[in-house]
């Protein structure tokens, strides 16, 4: 039970660390569109 719960964690971090660049880069990118629509 333990080293299930260890193992379920374990492939949370690592989901958390590759949906987090992710995350920055839709962040990135959202802010490019509004800079780009933004009247000028």
């Amino acid at each position: 039970m333990q080293r299930n719960g260890q193992r379920s964690d374990r492939a949370r971090c690592r989901l958390y660390a590759l949906n987090r660049p992710l995350a920055l880069m839709q962040q990135a990118l959202a802010a490019s569109l509004n800079i780009a629509a933004m009247p000028r």
